[in-house]
């Protein structure tokens, strides 16, 4: 029996290990298009690698029923002991779980070298070009050569990020194939927006995000806000733009800086430091660059409160118009896929039963938080399991 799989990719990588384990005289191969392994994954979690997290549930996805069929089937204890097998210890940050390591890196490297210690076997540099079925089996071309296989794995994620190995030609074959693909967009990615921010620029400040569109509130999140040349970062930015992605549309975000306060505490706040230190007042309550923008965009004469008033009223509620999405080179991952109409409930496909996906490349994005990595984790539980 032979598996090949497309993408040294978390899901490839977790699928190797699997099919290895369960069938140790089996050949396990993986073709990766890239010179190492888990590329991706390496930048995850801002280096850390967020490996999953303890809310996990389908309510954190674009299709919550798919997912939680397959977490009937595995649930959270039974990926945490999945993650723990591989002899890496775990540390949770509140709902966050994390490799005790704290290291993306050195997380990447474990799950190389388990995967070849149980003698999986790696082509780095090799690009998949085609497959196509050969009796019962499959034939798959590549950059130099052909090779039939049993079962075809793709793990090659979907089209953020390219420069680390997701530039979506798989699913453009999968497309002329005739398999029907829901359109890629970028999501968890910053926001450009119609306000000027340069002047803002690498500002970070925590607060309280709602995105609105035809005056309604249809998301909100507490976290921080990071400043870009031309919009708006962070995780709560990232986790707006998923929404976006899924629900294309015009939409303002208002921005509360200090969520934790009302408006007139607040506005006393100010008004007690102006009084001890005049016109250097915002210093004591914004940082340096943010209380200089803020100076320059109420500039008024004299120690008025209405220019407190003002501030303040903007620091409880400022407003921005979303302008568009980053692009994928800017998106931890892409919205769309492979359509679950496509997909058999083994994950594989309907027209081409031996062939079966994991991970980013079917149409299942996440939240930011570890539930992207934990996807791709359950549904390489589910190809093993059924394989």
């Amino acid at each position: 029996m032979t598996f090949l799989i497309v993408g040294a990719s978390a899901s490839g990588l977790y699928t190797s290990i699997f099919l290895k384990r369960k069938h140790s005289d089996a050949k396990v191969i993986v073709f990766e298009r890239n010179a190492k392994p888990g590329r991706k994954l390496n930048a995850t979690g801002n280096g850390h690698c967020n490996l999953l997290n303890l809310l996990f549930d389908g309510s954190y996805f674009n299709n919550p029923e798919f997912v939680n069929l397959l977490l009937e089937e595995f649930p959270l204890e039974t990926m945490l002991r999945a993650i723990e097998s591989f002899g890496v210890p775990l540390l949770n940050k509140g709902d966050l779980v994390y490799p005790l390591s704290y290291s993306a890196k050195t997380y990447a490297e474990t799950l190389f070298t388990l995967a070849k210690k149980l003698g999986v076997e790696f082509n780095f540099g090799i690009e998949v070009s085609d497959f196509k079925p050969k009796g019962n089996q499959i034939e798959v071309s590549f950059s130099n050569g052909k090779l039939i296989t049993d079962k075809l794995i793709l793990a090659t994620g979907g089209r953020s990020q390219s420069k680390l190995g997701s530039d979506g030609k798989i699913i453009d074959l999968l497309n002329r194939k005739g398999i029907d693909i829901i359109p890629l967009t970028p999501s968890l990615c910053p926001l450009k927006t119609e306000e000027k921010t340069k002047a803002l620029s690498g500002v970070r400040h925590g607060a309280k995000i709602s995105l609105f569109s035809s005056g309604q509130c249809l998301y909100e999140e507490m976290g921080e806000v990071l400043f870009k040349d031309d919009g708006l970062s962070g995780i709560a930015i990232f986790n707006a733009s998923s929404f976006i992605a899924r629900n294309p549309g015009q939409y303002e975000i208002q921005i509360d800086f200090f969520p934790e306060m009302e408006l007139g505490q607040l506005e006393s706040k100010m008004k007690e430091a102006k009084e001890v230190l005049g016109e250097g007042y915002l210093e004591a309550i914004l940082e340096e660059k943010f209380a200089a923008e803020i100076r320059a965009k109420f500039r008024k004469n004299g120690t008025k409160d209405k220019e407190i008033a003002d501030i303040c009223g903007y620091l409880k509620k400022a407003s921005f118009h979303v302008k568009g999405l980053y692009g994928f080179e800017d998106s931890q991952v892409s919205h769309g896929g492979v359509s679950l109409e496509e997909i058999n409930p083994d994950l594989s496909l309907s027209k081409f039963p031996n062939v079966h996906l994991v991970g980013e490349i079917i149409d299942i994005d996440g939240r930011c938080g570890g539930f992207n990595l934990g996807w791709c984790l359950l549904s390489s539980l589910k190809v093993a399991k059924v394989l």
